[in-house]
């Protein structure tokens, strides 16, 4: 019984450190952030912080690894539905990819950053070679759009989707949206951005 509270209370200050330092991480960058400013804010001995994930590093490499799951693991099922119409796949897409992004508008930039450092890593991770191009959603969009390559077709949306969010610390800071505006604004193409992907293919 006593094991089992210890496993327990070990398992929550390892969540508690992945979600401080995935903040962290977030807001300052890997060289910015400190293990020390980790531990402080879990109220976490740094000690106890290196028992558990060895280094810094491996922080890091753990938490970039959830966040890039987080940010593509509902792709993978959605994109090889065999129930759902291209069509219903835009859809879900759309409604999936911004209402997490919304609740996590820094996650893109973050999972961006790392694809930049560590391309092969990160295509490995989603399975880009297998999962995706053998999809049953890559099929769709051959049979849909024959003269066009599908992938021309995903990248295509999945910019539509997430650029903004790319562009979003620019634009506020400069004034050229609010911060309440802008996410009016990603609700809008939350709805218009399937409709374009179903004129672009023509299954409209």
């Amino acid at each position: 019984m006593q094991e089992n509270i210890k496993a327990e209370g070990s398992q929550k200050t390892v969540e508690k450190l992945k979600e401080v330092a995935r903040i962290e991480f977030m807001k300052n960058g890997y060289a910015a952030t400190k293990t020390r400013d980790i531990a402080n804010k879990a109220e976490v001995n740094l000690a106890l912080m290196n028992y558990h994930f060895g280094s810094k590093e491996k922080l890091f490499e753990i938490v970039m690894l959830e966040s890039i799951d987080k940010l593509f693991s509902f792709i993978l099922p959605t994109l090889n539905d065999e129930k759902t119409s291209l069509g219903e796949k835009f859809d879900l897409l759309s409604e999936g990819y911004i209402t997490m992004i919304l609740l996590e508008p820094n996650l893109p930039i973050f999972v961006l950053n790392e694809i930049q450092q560590n391309p092969a890593h990160f295509g490995n991770q989603i399975k880009m070679n297998s999962a995706i191009i053998n999809s049953k959603y890559i099929a769709q969009l051959k049979q849909a759009d024959p003269d066009t390559d599908p992938i021309q077709h995903l990248i295509t949306y999945l910019g539509i989707l997430l650029f903004p969010f790319f562009m979003r610390p620019v634009m506020t800071a400069n004034g050229v949206i609010e911060e309440a505006s802008f996410k009016a604004a990603i609700q809008e193409r939350q709805r218009l951005a399937p409709l374009w992907m179903k004129k672009i293919v023509g299954i409209v």
